[in-house]
């Protein structure tokens, strides 16, 4: 991506998408499970229509079939 420095990203891949930390608090019986899948999207959109119109619902739609309760948004 070019819009912010990834150096920290690419040192550690838990601070765009915390997946070890996630698995953590499954471990701990602090979250009953993660979901099967997991979804990303491009940070740097300067004209979000087609994601608010388009990709937002079908995320909305996604997560519930699988029955997901909170979702976890991370920047990066």
């Amino acid at each position: 991506h070019s819009h912010y420095d990834t150096t920290r990203a690419e040192a550690d891949p838990n601070v765009v998408l915390p997946l070890e930390p996630l698995a953590e608090l499954v471990a701990d019986g602090l979250v009953g499970s993660a979901a099967a899948t997991h979804v990303g999207m491009m940070g740097f959109n300067p004209d979000p229509g087609r994601i608010v119109a388009e990709s937002a619902p079908q995320v909305v739609e996604l997560f519930g079939r699988d029955a997901v309760d909170v979702v976890v948004l991370t920047p990066g």
